[in-house]
């Protein structure tokens, strides 16, 4: 490697190497040679000072430094390893420098390890952006998906925003007003509280014609609940089987007061789902407020009606049995001519239910065959399913979207379904005791009744009066299974307060 150096730092006699400087055997030169001899002597200065010099740091007795001989320089370079070889000190220089070779390469390594890490957390990330990207991208295709079935058309979503603006400004409108009780709120009161005393009359003196009293009250109430409905968009409410109860009812009084398996009928849905619907819905009694007397009585007079014909109105030299209708003189009410559980099962759940089930069909090929194209392009047009599943998070849209919203329907048939499996069979003790049906209708009076007072002193007094415009009619769902609206549009109304209160626990009246 270095044939010939002359310069201070190797001295002059670096030219006797021989050959590279990095590695010499203890053979090469005799000045070596003997001073390696002298050195293991004990350091002895004869020979050359190159030798001398090697042979005191091998040996370790005589002076490292040679004392100032010629070359002692270079020799100073040299070191004796374990094989006996001159070990030059640029070899461990360069072995040094082969380390930090390595080392840089690690360094090198590492870097790339690092570069491509990132590039991988890189190409992830950019991964995740876009499959974040296009998951918003679907979300807003199916919401728009979504909206073009609910609002098809342009005209439909300006119907909706102009609905919108008119509710909004109705509720303002309502606020502004001065808090005052109309004439006409007066006199609905009047009237609700005289009809009150009536229905308890005809009950406490003449029990066996409390059909009729029904039949005088319900046919105008009805037919008044239709021209408000149809006006206010609630038109479809009037399917509902609370409707089809009274029909049923209306059937039996006036085509087939005879028929005992008819009114078994009659009494386990007036007793069973009707009846449950008060506490249910959470019908009120509101003196001043035609369309919450119009749901109560709904409800609650069927049972009354049968109450009284069950108990008052078979043997009794009265009723049905006089000259009213004179083909009921061979009826005894509560005989079918089966005797125990049978009977029960037949005629208070087994045939009630078959009524239910045909209504249900017909129900649906209403309201998901023959107008479903009418509903879906008007979503003002309110249904009892769209009115329980108005509010997301409220207790029956939790219930009817347990299965998701794909089988709101088939959910909303199943537990209508079981509700009315279970009140029918609860309605077969209300006939076998007379004790027990008089304290089932005291107990729902009394919930009708706190409801009304809630209504009064939590909603109507909180607001400074100015109720509903009972004496107009059904501002609001009157089935009231939820907040009513604030006005009517055909005028008078529920209330503001009813409305606006702003209190789920007024979120009542369905039939």
């Amino acid at each position: 490697m270095l044939r010939s150096l002359s310069s201070p730092l190797f001295g002059t006699n670096t030219a006797t190497a021989g050959g590279s400087l990095l590695r010499r055997r203890a053979s090469t030169g005799s000045g070596v040679s003997s001073g390696v001899e002298s050195g293991s002597e004990g350091g002895s200065e004869g020979g050359s000072t190159a030798g001398s010099t090697a042979g005191s740091t091998a040996g370790g007795g005589g002076s490292s430094r040679g004392r100032g001989a010629p070359g002692s320089s270079f020799c100073s370079s040299l070191s004796l390893d374990g094989d006996g070889d001159y070990v030059f000190l640029g070899d461990e220089i360069l072995l040094t420098f082969d380390r930090l070779e390595l080392i840089a390469d690690a360094k090198s390594a590492v870097k790339e390890l690092v570069a491509k890490e990132r590039a991988r957390l890189a190409a992830s990330i950019r991964d995740r952006t876009t499959g974040l990207s296009a998951t918003r991208h679907r979300l807003r295709k199916e919401t728009a998906q979504l909206a073009s079935r609910l609002l098809p058309d342009e005209a439909s979503r300006a119907r909706l925003q102009a609905s919108i603006a008119a509710r909004r400004a109705e509720l303002l409108a309502s606020l502004r007003e001065p808090a005052v009780v109309s004439f006409g709120e007066k006199v609905a009161f009047m009237l609700g509280l005289t009809l009150l005393m009536a229905t308890e009359g005809v009950l406490l003196v003449a029990p066996a014609r409390m059909w009729a009293w029904y039949a005088a009250l319900i046919g105008p109430l009805l037919a008044t609940r239709v021209v408000l409905y149809r006006a206010n968009n609630f038109g479809y409410f009037m399917y509902d089987f609370c409707y089809a109860a009274q029909l049923l009812l209306l059937g039996h009084l006036f085509l087939y007061p005879s028929s005992g398996p008819l009114f078994r009928v009659n009494f386990a849905v007036a007793n069973g789902p009707l009846a449950w619907a008060v506490i249910l819905w959470r019908n009120s009694l509101v003196f001043h407020s035609l369309d919450r007397l119009t749901s109560l009585a709904i409800h609650f007079l069927p049972p009354l009606v049968t109450f009284c014909l069950r108990w008052y109105g078979d043997g009794r030299g009265g009723g049905l049995a006089g000259s009213l209708l004179p083909g009921a003189a061979a009826s005894s009410y509560g005989e079918t001519g089966v005797d125990g559980w049978h009977d029960h099962a037949v005629y208070a759940i087994g045939l009630p239910l078959g009524v239910y089930a045909a209504w249900q069909a017909a129900y649906l090929v209403k309201t998901e065959v023959i107008s479903r194209t009418k509903l879906v392009g008007d979503p003002e047009l309110m249904t009892s399913l769209r009115w329980l599943t108005r509010h997301p998070g409220g207790f029956f849209y939790r219930a009817i979207n347990v299965f998701g919203p794909k089988h709101h329907v088939a959910t909303f048939v199943l537990l209508q379904g079981v509700y009315t499996l279970l009140t029918l069979a609860a309605s077969v003790l209300l006939y076998e005791s007379q004790l027990a049906h008089a304290v089932f209708l005291g107990g729902l009076f009394a919930v009708a009744a706190f409801n009304g007072a809630s209504f009064y002193f939590e909603v109507v007094r909180p607001s400074g009066g100015g109720g509903s415009g009972g004496g107009g009619g059904g501002g609001g769902r009157g089935k009231g299974k939820g907040k009513s609206r604030s006005k009517s549009r055909g005028g008078g109304g529920e209330s503001a307060a009813n409305g606006g209160g702003g209190r789920k626990h007024h979120r009542h009246q369905s039939d």
